[in-house]
């Protein structure tokens, strides 16, 4: 009676196996350390899918009845899990007093909450990261409570692996690689479960259809799954992917689009995420998220043909989150093309400016400039912030320029741009008389930035006189932390820039320029932050800058009255920006880094790459060489495992062909025969079915009945007309499956481990067909 009650219709295998996906990607998230309090996930699955599985099961209660219940269950469950989440975060930043009850917890937590939902980039780094925790568990218990409903209810398997294989790719997407491995248990035990739904939907159909069909299709159909999943796992992951197919890649490039609009809100809402990911393409977009270092390959993204070198902006940066960066331009203008509608600030000591980019990587939305521009040859839309100027319309000083639609591969522009050729002299002499449209914006500072930042920019910048000094100082300053492009994301509840400057003092140019700025407005210094590429190589042969990915780059911009922003390198692997003295000297980036010659140091956002003399030469790196050593290494096995799992595929093949046209009684005996060969127990020409039976039973103690009645059952297909009835196929059927298992176990029980046969067991007359058997 208790075995009938525990009876699941679709069988504790479809449960385990949609539990196992469930958690696959729930552990993929935990290991992936976005923040703290994540570890309330497995129970919020746990518990929605258990749930799920009791209504669904419960067919007297209609659909929206049971969705009523889980909302109102899973809320409840919700709140208290976030709320001990809530407590110890808000122990931290003192909202709460140790030991508050629950009604003082959800209060708070409301309060904290309703902040978040109004500005939720001003929020602090702590309740922006409580509210992922929120958003993570609401979204489990959703994706957990419909997978249950649509396996158990509906039995639609695509219903439950669809919505947590999307969470688990993104997760995996922007998370660190070694992600990877749950994704592959994702992959595999979704495809077992969709096997087993499968079978399991076509059994309810054959039975009521009265069909026979052999009731161990179960484990055939999952065993075969489970190979041929393997198999194509395998496979998968060693054939060249569709994205290096060019016409593959500009289709997926003209969907970047819309999906950066999402990356951007996405990180409007949580600034402060532990972002771990290391992608391989550069992407620029309104917000910059301090987090680990990235693996870049060398190959050209860009081809800039221009009378000098410099930095290449894509986006400027103002606010300071605490985590990062984001460009709050919110005025928008849309260029026409080759028609000047932009009028930078009259600032002095400026020149016109024009040079060409061609994309040799295509997908790219934005277009990258000098200075600031004036016009495009391309149409675009620039974002950009209106300066008040005396006795004139107002100048546009722009931040981001992005062209009205996607460029693809060997697309072309042309940008006219003005550029300062100020001297060092003339930056000493521009005084602290700063606009009021500056100071207000570029002043910024968090109320979580640490004290001891502050403090240690204004100490810093005491040491010099002017404004211009300061930030030469404060570069130099930074110069000295050791460059490091391997460095992992900051610890959860740390400012990235604090945790650079006084606890790991190691970084990257996202960390060297962020502090920079930090330091600098700190010691009342307007700046800002810019990202873009570095100059890149010049070739001789192309009459153009070669512009890589290893050459993305973010460097400090520090505003000077009368001569507006003025770029400084602190990044220690970089070369520093040469400006003279005095003289007609232009200001270029580098060291003598006019056309026809090259730089003394690769000028990349990670560092020169770490060679030695002997591989000067060496101008082809693969993003490959730059992958984590494991990665390397799989590839090397990969080759035996395919043949391993090839062979095994093969002989599984062959076990199952031989059986065909046998009958139930013959495969399963013949099938028993081999399973005893495997065991030691070979079958001897002179012996009957009867005879090799019993010698089986002697070894096999557990399966003896089971042996008797199989070995009838095949006697009687062989001899008798009547053959087996549905009753007897049926019986047949259970026994097998019982004694196939006993089987399998002795093959796999060590040889010192097992039973000796045993003496009493003696040939009987049920080896005989039994009566009901003819």
């Amino acid at each position: 009676m208790l075995r009938t009650r525990l009876k699941l219709e679709e069988g504790w295998v479809t449960l385990a196996l949609l539990m196992f996906m469930l958690l696959s990607v729930v552990w993929s998230v935990l290991a992936a350390d976005w923040t703290d309090g994540l570890y309330i996930l497995p129970s919020v699955a746990l518990a929605a899918l258990l749930l799920g599985l009791l209504l669904a099961k419960w067919r007297r209660v209609p659909g929206i009845v049971a969705h009523t219940i889980s909302l109102l269950v899973g809320l409840a469950c919700l709140v208290f899990l976030l709320s001990l989440v809530f407590s110890s975060l808000g122990a931290r930043a003192a909202l709460l007093v140790p030991g508050a009850g629950l009604m003082a917890r959800l209060a708070a937590m409301y309060e904290q909450a309703m902040r978040w939902v109004l500005a939720p980039a001003e929020a602090e780094a702590w309740l922006s990261n409580f509210m992922f925790v929120v958003s993570a568990a609401v979204a489990t218990w959703v994706v957990a409570y419909g997978s249950a409903w649509f396996v158990f209810r509906t039995h639609w398997a695509w219903g439950a692996i669809v919505p947590a294989g999307v969470g688990c790719v993104l997760n995996i997407y922007y998370g660190p690689p070694r992600l990877v491995a749950y994704f592959l248990a994702y992959c595999l035990s979704a495809l077992l479960l969709a096997v087993r739904l499968h079978v399991h939907n076509r059994q309810v159909i054959w039975r009521e259809a009265e069909v026979n069909y052999n009731l161990d299709v179960d484990l055939s159909f999952l065993r075969d799954g489970l190979v041929v999943s393997l198999v194509a796992l395998l496979l998968a992951w060693t054939v060249p992917v569709a994205a290096r197919n060019p016409t593959v890649a500009e289709l997926g490039s003209r969907l970047e689009e819309p999906w950066q609009e999402v990356q951007t809100l996405w990180t409007r809402l949580f600034t402060s995420l532990n972002y771990q990911g290391q992608m391989g393409l550069v992407r620029f977009g309104r917000t910059m998220t301090l987090g680990g270092g990235a693996s870049l390959s060398n190959i050209v993204v860009l081809e800039v043909e221009a009378s000098e070198p410099h930095y290449w902006r894509a986006v400027a940066y103002d606010r300071y989150t605490g985590s990062g960066w984001m460009n709050t331009d919110d005025r928008m203008l849309a260029l026409a093309p080759d028609q000047a509608q932009l009028s930078p600030p009259p600032f002095r000591a400026q020149e016109t400016f024009t040079h060409t980019v061609r994309m040799r990587e295509g997908g790219e939305e934005l277009l990258f400039y000098a200075g600031q521009p004036v016009q495009s040859s391309r149409s675009a839309q620039a974002s950009l912030s209106f300066v008040p100027v005396a006795g004139s319309q107002p100048a546009t000083d722009v931040s981001m320029l992005s062209s009205q639609r996607l460029l693809g591969r060997n697309d072309s522009y042309t940008i006219e741009s003005l550029v300062s050729r100020a001297t060092a002299g003339q930056l000493r002499a521009a005084g602290t008389d700063y606009p009021s449209w500056v100071s207000a914006r570029y002043l910024q500072l968090p109320p979580t930035l640490p004290q001891r930042v502050i403090d240690l920019g204004r100490q810093v910048a005491a040491q010099a006189a002017t404004p211009y000094d300061q930030a030469e100082t404060i570069q130099n300053y930074l110069r000295r932390i050791p460059y490091d492009r391997t460095i992992g994301p900051p610890p959860a509840g740390y400012d990235p820039i604090d945790w650079f400057l006084f606890e790991n003092r190691r970084g990257f140019c996202d960390y060297y320029a962020s502090a920079m700025v930090l330091m600098l407005r700190a010691a009342g210094v307007p700046a800002r932050i810019s990202q873009g590429y570095a100059a890149g190589q010049y070739d001789a042969a192309a009459q153009s800058y070669q512009v890589r990915q290893l050459d993305a780059h973010a460097w400090p911009e520090v505003f000077f009255p009368g001569y507006g922003w003025i770029e400084f390198e602190p990044t220690s692997s970089q070369p520093l920006i040469v400006r003279r003295a005095e003289g007609d000297v232009p200001f270029l980036p580098g060291l003598d880094l006019m056309p026809g010659t090259t730089a003394s140091e690769d000028e990349d956002k990670y560092g020169p790459d770490e060679v030695g003399a002997e591989d000067e030469d060496i101008v082809d790196i693969t993003l490959a060489e730059s992958r984590p050593w494991y990665e390397r290494y799989a590839r090397l096995l990969l080759v035996p495992l395919v043949l391993l799992f090839a062979a095994a595929a093969t002989l599984v093949g062959w076990w199952y062909v031989s059986l065909r046209g046998l009958g139930m009684a013959g495969r399963a005996y013949e099938q028993m025969r081999r399973l005893g060969g495997l065991i030691g127990v070979q079958p001897q020409e002179h012996q009957t079915p009867v005879e090799y039976g019993e010698s089986l039973g002697q070894v096999v103690v557990q399966g003896q009945e089971d042996v008797r009645h199989l070995v009838a059952a095949y006697v009687k297909q062989l001899f008798s007309r009547a053959g087996l009835t549905s009753e007897e196929e049926q019986d047949l059927a259970e026994r097998w499956q019982r004694l196939r298992l006993v089987l399998w176990r002795r093959v796999f029980t060590p040889r010192l481990r097992r039973r000796a046969p045993s003496p009493t067991w003696v040939p009987s007359s049920s080896l005989r067909p039994p009566t009901s058997m003819g």
